[in-house]
């Protein structure tokens, strides 16, 4: 029998996809095949959202403590490191530090162009052995390094490439994922997505070469993932998970959406010119439209447990959540994750990977009004809940995995 066009294609994807000075044999990569379902639900209706339940066994609340000098506007990413939670607000320019029973530590990220200032706080990362909180400010293309336990200051170094996502690998050494954006740095040219460097740049592998009909038209972060002792990154562009582990980068899943799938020759299609970056800036915009009404695009929040596995993804510029049990084999879509609280569907718009077998994700106090009639007198929630003013920082939910 004559191979599908559509494998075809996986296979094309898996062989471009590691290092291209690899000459060992890729092994099969599994493919998780998704039946998408879009249909329009209203608000409050029966499989509005995704349903938590049947992977966790309890939730806790942790209402953070409020101040002027501590505000979180937005969360954008939450890491929990030796009993405290870090928490990334991009739009503030800070990194606000808060122990398990929500209470203020420290923060990092003071707005400037000085030595212990960012001009730009985009990413973290936590060397979880040594202790080290590294900061990347985009904007001056620097790390910052910095005491994890009390967030004091120890140093900082240049990095004169591009980097949307970095992660500690070691002391001083780094996976860095350029998002399709080749880098040229000191003597070198790296023409790939993701490498494994230290922070006087030097380079100890690189992986993932950039397509050049994709190169420069990537607007957003992707941000690894980690299960186990696999790291995780889904590329700009891509439906394959791949697994960074030791120097090995390999595909671990390829996510098939069926015919919402992106097609190959779109790129090329649109960036017929691909040595010009000017041309490819203009052309994101028409790409972007061709692509957003009828495709699955920007997959990204890839969460990885040994029972299931959980992502954001975009389709007619909606986001939706996808969760997929892998004991059964089967996903559910919607726009919204649910926790039950009470016999009530709370709805949280991401979770983060805490310690041990724990989610964390959090929610704003405004959005706890709609709910604060309907919660039992006897819930342990309901304290917390009525304590919650609008204008306080958010609460976290940190929810159990079931074994």
């Amino acid at each position: 029998m004559k191979p599908s066009f559509l494998s075809l294609i996986i296979s094309f994807i898996i062989l471009i996809g590691c290092n291209k000075h690899s000459s060992e044999k890729q092994p099969e990569t599994p493919i998780l095949k998704f039946d998408l379902d879009f249909t329009p639900r209203k608000p409050d209706s029966e499989g509005y959202s995704v349903s938590l339940a049947p992977f966790i066994d309890s939730v806790s609340c942790i209402k953070l403590e409020t101040g002027n000098d501590f505000l979180i506007k937005r969360i954008n990413w939450i890491e929990q490191f030796n009993d405290m939670f870090y928490i990334l607000d991009k739009e503030l320019n800070q990194l606000f530090v808060f122990d398990t029973k929500g209470r203020f530590k420290f923060n990092v990220g003071a707005k400037g162009k000085g030595p212990k200032e960012t001009l730009e706080l985009t990413d973290f990362t936590i060397d979880r052995k040594n202790n080290l909180l590294y900061t990347w400010d985009n904007g001056l293309r620097k790390i910052l390094i910095f005491d994890a336990r009390n967030g004091e200051y120890l140093s900082q170094f240049k990095i004169d490439g591009v980097c949307r996502s970095l992660l500690s690998y070691g002391r001083d050494t780094f996976l860095v994922y350029s998002a399709q954006r080749p880098n040229k740095g000191i003597n070198i040219d790296l023409n790939h997505n993701l490498f494994i460097m230290t922070k006087d740049y030097k380079i100890i592998n690189k992986f993932l070469p950039i397509d050049k009909y994709m190169a420069y038209i990537s607007t957003w972060q992707c941000k690894f993932s980690s299960y186990d002792d696999l790291n995780m990154i889904i590329p700009i562009w891509s439906n394959t998970v791949y697994q960074i582990k030791k120097e090995e980068c390999k595909p671990r899943y390829y996510l098939d959406f069926g015919k919402y799938n992106i097609p190959l020759r779109i790129f090329e299609e649109y960036n017929k010119e691909p040595d010009l970056m000017k041309v490819r800036l203009e052309s994101f915009n028409k790409l972007y439209k061709a692509i957003r009404h009828k495709y699955v695009y920007f997959i990204h929040n890839y969460c990885e447990t040994d029972n299931f596995i959980y992502f954001n993804f975009y389709y007619s510029r909606k986001r939706f959540c996808l969760l997929y049990n892998k004991k059964n084999k089967k996903e559910t879509n919607r726009q919204y994750v649910a926790i039950d609280i009470d016999s009530i569907k709370f709805p949280i718009f991401d979770f983060f990977k805490a310690e041990g077998d724990y989610l964390v994700s959090y929610a704003q106090p405004g959005s706890l009004n709609y709910f604060k009639d309907k919660i039992s007198s006897n819930s342990k929630f309901k304290k917390t809940f009525e304590a919650a003013s609008e204008t306080d920082n958010p609460i976290l939910f940190l929810m159990h995995l079931k074994k």
